[in-house]
């Protein structure tokens, strides 16, 4: 048999198969590879919360610092964390717990700790981001302002931690769910549907605005081999996501790395469809929010008609 032979006749049961099953049967079939092991409702797969912990020792993250106490006793007295935690455990199904805390670590940071299922967010990045967003804040600004600015910190404190969880239910240990790219990336994407699915799109471009206000346009080579996209690049990834889910609200914001355009002509300018305004796909928002269901959908518990939580007390 001839070379050109053998390849036809390795592809013609190619060609068939693929003309027997359409794109949405073909999305079908890998759903149920992706989710052959997991049986039973979301209801029944959830054996484990997210729990608040409190730190109790300084080897746990309790503050020792004078500063970090007064962000201590502050989390505390406002309750927020434990309002979060309600809201994430009627969302989400658990196969075992994950505790979540505010801690102190010598650096402003957050983490996820697989060895002890425990995400944390750092004393000291709640500092550097208050730091951040007070310096909008003039001696002319009004209440309103003042308002908006706790608001945004909240947000941002809200959509780090939120990334953090998401490499925790991403891994092994939770969800096992595939990561196509970069997992930082993949999880700032959770982070921000998250956010817009729970209404609360602000806090994600609030934290697009954080990234642009933290980073250099000119950075040193080796950011560019490091693990998280650019601050630019993260505030493009978030500002699309956030645009596309409503482009009447956010369209008409602009650019902090270009003030002239807003968010849509900077997108638009680059051929980046968000919104699905493109003749032949579906916008990045669209596809990602689809994406996102698939995927997590088995941990996706039905909603609670019974539930008090309200998506604003995140």
């Amino acid at each position: 048999m001839s070379r050109s032979a053998i390849v036809i006749s390795m592809l013609v049961p190619f060609a068939v198969a693929c003309q027997a099953v359409s794109p949405e049967d073909a999305g079908d079939t890998l759903e149920k590879q992706l989710h052959a092991d997991l049986k039973g409702s979301a209801q029944e797969r959830d054996k484990g919360d997210f729990v608040v912990a409190v730190p109790q020792s300084v080897d746990d993250g309790a503050a020792t610092t004078d500063l970090n106490r007064e962000w201590e006793r502050f989390t505390r007295k406002e309750g927020h964390l434990e309002r979060t935690v309600k809201l994430l455990n009627e969302e989400f199904a658990l196969p075992r717990d994950l505790s979540v805390a505010y801690l102190e670590c010598g650096e402003a940071n957050a983490f996820f700790d697989p060895a002890n299922d425990q995400v944390g967010l750092c004393y000291e990045m709640l500092q550097e981001i208050a730091e951040v967003v007070s310096a909008r804040i003039t001696s002319e600004s009004s209440a309103a302002d003042i308002k908006a600015a706790e608001k945004a910190a909240l947000g941002i404190s809200d959509a780090i931690l939120m990334h953090e969880i998401g490499h925790a239910l991403i891994s092994e240990r939770f969800w096992d769910v595939p990561v196509l790219g970069e997992e930082e990336d993949v999880v700032d994407d959770f982070s921000t549907l998250v956010l817009i699915e729970l209404d609360r799109p602000d806090a994600a471009e609030a934290t697009a605005r954080f990234w642009a206000t933290t980073d250099p346009m000119s950075p040193d080579w080796e950011a560019y081999a490091g693990v998280h996209s650019l601050n630019p690049q993260r505030y493009a990834n978030i500002m699309c996501l956030v645009y596309g889910s409503n482009p009447k609200k956010y369209g008409h914001l602009t650019n902090p790395y270009k003030p002239d355009h807003t968010v849509k002509q900077t997108f638009e300018a680059v051929g980046r469809d968000c919104t699905g305004e493109s003749d032949y796909r579906d916008g990045e928002f669209d596809q990602k929010i689809t994406a996102f269901y698939r995927l997590i959908g088995p941990w996706v518990l039905p909603d609670d008609p019974t539930s008090t939580s309200q998506p604003d007390a995140i």
